[in-house]
């Protein structure tokens, strides 16, 4: 491949955590890589930080723009901290759009540095380096969901600032080569209400195949494995669940207060403990985007043969096959029973496995290939 298209680097713009912001990067640095192209992830977590580990994350970066992106930063963090609901929104959108853009201007600057010829860009707080001089050959935007939209539902900023994030938005996407989201559901509703260019392309999210399979169990234990802050993850309806159900067991950080009264165990030593339970469990919120939301989870659930329960104001026909709907707590232990029975289980199960197959990270990087192979997708740099 690399030698039917001259790339020699790619960078890879990311925001490396405990939890699902760290996988898919990891898996494009791993198809690179197998391509014989250097690749190297630049993770932007701590990008206004005198270095992105040890004890130089508690201190500013020395440049004059790193140094005021963290003052900008810590003031926004002591505003929400200590101001309510009503007004943390307010103090959100006065930091919000000064930090995007300082943010473009630092990465451009070190995506300068590097000379990549392919950029893909994996955080959308990174998006602004868009606003500035060609760096890249091919610029790639593959989000994870549509922010604007994300913090606007979240209740974290007001109308008129989420008008201008999506605006802006709307303006980098447009500006980019190619632009991808994690799921098809959040390309579908951008296209539907935001933006629908002819740079589309799917690049998709994928899954590994697990060398062990949950196993049926007349009692059976459900697990929720993933992120525990920000309203869409439903810290309400996760609680009642749990309340409902003593046999729901919940890893993931950070720890949620004990009023929720959620069954927390901590963070999971390995997804491999996946195989120790019968279903996989899913909470999410009401609002718009949310009902066209991904949870990259389901999948890893699937790849261990674990019927998925997932709330019925979120439905995707890709993953029908291995998901058992509900619409409230009642009907949730209603769905439990009915799946509860071995042919029932038995047949959802094998269903996960087969979907997971299907959904395959080989398979989610096809597009890439096409881009690789292709030498007039090429975008010439400027000089």
């Amino acid at each position: 491949m690399k030698d039917n298209y001259s790339i020699n680097k790619v960078v890879i713009l990311c925001s490396i955590d405990a939890f699902a912001n760290s996988v898919k990067p990891k898996e494009l640095e791993a198809y690179f890589t197998s391509k014989g192209i250097y690749t190297e992830l630049v993770s932007t977590r701590y990008l206004s930080r005198f270095s992105s580990n040890g004890i130089g994350i508690a201190f500013p970066g020395t440049s004059p723009r790193k140094f005021i992106l963290y003052v900008l930063e810590v003031a926004s963090s002591l505003f929400n901290r200590f101001t309510g609901n009503k007004i943390s929104r307010h103090t959100n959108s006065m930091f919000l759009m000064k930090i995007l853009y300082l943010r473009g201007k630092i990465v451009h600057d070190l995506l300068c540095i590097k000379r990549p010829d392919i950029i893909i860009c994996e955080n959308n707080s990174d998006i602004a380096f868009l606003e500035h001089k060609r760096v890249a050959d091919i610029q790639i935007l593959d989000l994870p969901s549509p922010q604007a939209e994300e913090k606007y539902y979240g209740g974290l900023i007001t109308n008129k600032t989420y008008r201008k994030y999506k605006k802006y938005e709307v303006k980098m996407y447009s500006r980019a080569d190619h632009i991808s989201f994690h799921w098809h559901t959040y390309a579908e509703y951008v296209k539907a209400h935001k933006y629908n260019g002819a740079n589309f392309i799917d690049m998709s999210y994928g899954v590994n195949q697990k060398s062990f399979k949950a196993k049926y169990n007349a009692e059976p234990k459900i697990i929720f494995m993933g992120l525990l802050k920000g309203s869409w993850v439903n810290l309400s309806l996760l609680g009642e669940l749990c309340r409902s159900n003593k046999n729901i067991d919940v890893f993931g950080g950070p720890k949620p207060p004990i009023s929720y009264g959620i069954n927390y165990k901590g963070y999971a030593p390995t997804k491999d403990i996946m195989q120790d339970y019968q279903f996989g469990l899913i909470t999410i919120s009401k609002d718009p985007l949310r009902k066209n939301s991904f949870s990259s989870k389901q999948l890893e659930y699937m790849s261990f043969g674990l019927p998925v329960i997932s709330p019925s104001w979120r439905r995707d026909k890709l993953l029908d096959d291995a998901t058992i709907y509900y619409d409230d707590v009642n009907d949730f232990a209603k769905k439990v029973g009915i799946f509860t029975k071995k042919n029932r289980w038995d047949e959802k199960s094998n269903k996960s496995i087969i979907l997971s197959k299907q959904l395959s990270w080989q398979k989610a990087f096809r597009s890439l290939d096409a881009i690789l192979i292709d030498k007039n997708t090429a975008s010439r740099r400027t000089k």
